[in-house]
């Protein structure tokens, strides 16, 4: 059974893992447009702030608040 610290490193190494692939999306261009929890269009501002973004920021802080706890 994984204990509590094996449980936190794989939580960072999937957001590793993903911000890496939202990276690799926006260089190719794929990082704009619609937020992909929500559907709603990501803000200009948003866009050139974190081109890389693929949720508004209200889904992204969501989404943060998910690992927050392994973080201490």
């Amino acid at each position: 059974m994984a204990d509590e610290v094996d449980i936190c490193n794989d939580a960072i190494l999937c957001a590793a893992e993903e911000r890496t692939a939202q990276i690799r999306a926006s260089l190719q261009g794929e990082g704009q447009g619609d937020c992909d929890d929500c559907g709603c269009e990501i803000p200009a501002a948003r866009r050139s702030a974190a081109p890389w973004a693929v949720r508004c920021a209200p889904c992204q802080e969501i989404e943060d608040h998910k690992g927050r706890h392994c973080r201490g």
